[in-house]
């Protein structure tokens, strides 16, 4: 029995223990905090390079506001800084969800670059033209060429200032700064340049990037710049074509009403709209039209885009779209003759 007693004590007083500790943890409240992942030796960066700012925070459900030097710059998760002017910059994060709120600062210098960057794209990653008039020739494609290097004449003719031919619907390049381009609303921040004409019209679709993962590669979420057809109701989006590989040893057909065409049926191409049709072959084409560098497999090549028309000629624009970004480290165009030269 005095066993007995001394066991129900025991519990009494650490079942009371328990309960007031559980009492004086309720009590205690937990900071409300943000935090800025500033590396080793904080932040820097040259002029016109961006830097990807991140934050950790308790702070569930809330929204954010970042500022540079007291202006409000953005209210993502995420904030991709760029400035073209050297100096020092403080950046702040606030996260609320209207219960709690919290605030952290940091500081970037950034400083002038070492080496002068250049005007024009000096990188081109890819280039993949569609079935076209110009076709191995800008650039100029030889036997035994690989695509690799039909990638490197592309660099080449872009960094020399001359045209590249993207073909007809589907065809692209993509090329790369060796600095971001930024943002400035209201203001031409880039151009590009074609060989369009009063009445014909060689337009192609823009497609914008940052490097977010900083691997200097362009497989970073892509942005459109929505141009004048793009909300318009004549617009066809997710419009798919397929081409398919012509018999080079097939009769040309001709037709009378046509004397420029040497062959009427040359590049079989079907569409996700129920239209099939051909690519004509002209009199004053002597390379083949289809891409030599890396050509149409067999038997066919499917590409996805938009089309749009205007007023002087049908046009096709590819199909992605998103929020504009405050810098972009490459670019990706498509569409027929093109070529890139920044402001």
């Amino acid at each position: 029995m005095k066993n007995v007693i001394k066991v129900s004590a025991l519990c009494i007083v650490t079942t009371m223990a328990g309960l007031t500790g559980c009492k004086k943890d309720s009590d205690e409240k937990i900071p409300d905090a943000v935090t800025i992942k500033t590396p080793a030796g904080g932040f820097t960066a040259d002029r016109l390079k961006t830097l990807k700012l991140s934050t950790e925070t308790n702070i569930t459900n809330g929204t954010r506001e970042w500022k540079v030097d007291d202006q409000l710059v953005s209210t993502d998760s995420v904030y991709y800084f760029i400035s073209d002017k050297e100096g020092t910059y403080q950046v702040s994060i606030t996260v609320s969800n209207g219960n709690r709120i919290a605030t952290s600062t940091a500081t970037i210098q950034v400083k002038n670059e070492t080496v002068a960057y250049k005007r024009n794209a000096m990188k081109v990653f890819d280039f993949q033209p569609a079935p076209g008039q110009f076709l191995n020739e800008l650039p100029m494609w030889e036997s035994g060429i690989t695509e690799a290097q039909m990638i490197a004449r592309a660099q080449d003719e872009i960094l020399a200032n001359r045209m590249v031919s993207l073909g007809t619907f589907g065809g692209y390049i993509v090329m790369g700064f060796d600095h971001a381009v930024m943002n400035v609303p209201g203001q031409a921040n880039f151009r590009v340049l074609g060989n369009g004409f009063a009445t014909w019209s060689e337009a192609g679709i823009i497609e914008v990037a940052v490097d977010a993962n900083g691997n200097g590669l362009p497989d970073d979420e892509w942005f459109e710049i929505a141009g004048s057809e793009y909300n318009k109701a004549s617009t066809i989006k997710d419009y798919e074509i397929t081409y398919y590989k012509p018999n080079e040893e097939k009769e040309p057909v001709t037709h009378p009403n046509f004397p420029y065409a040497s062959d009427m049926e040359y590049i079989k191409w079907t569409d996700n709209k129920g239209a099939p049709d051909m690519c004509i072959r002209t009199l004053s084409i002597v390379n083949p039209i289809i891409p030599s560098g890396k050509g149409i497999p067999s038997p066919s090549k499917a590409l996805r885009s938009r089309m749009i028309r205007s007023r002087t000629v049908q046009k096709i624009r590819n199909s992605r779209i998103g929020p504009v970004v405050n810098s972009i480290s490459v670019m990706q165009i498509t569409g027929r003759i093109a070529m890139k030269d920044p402001l």
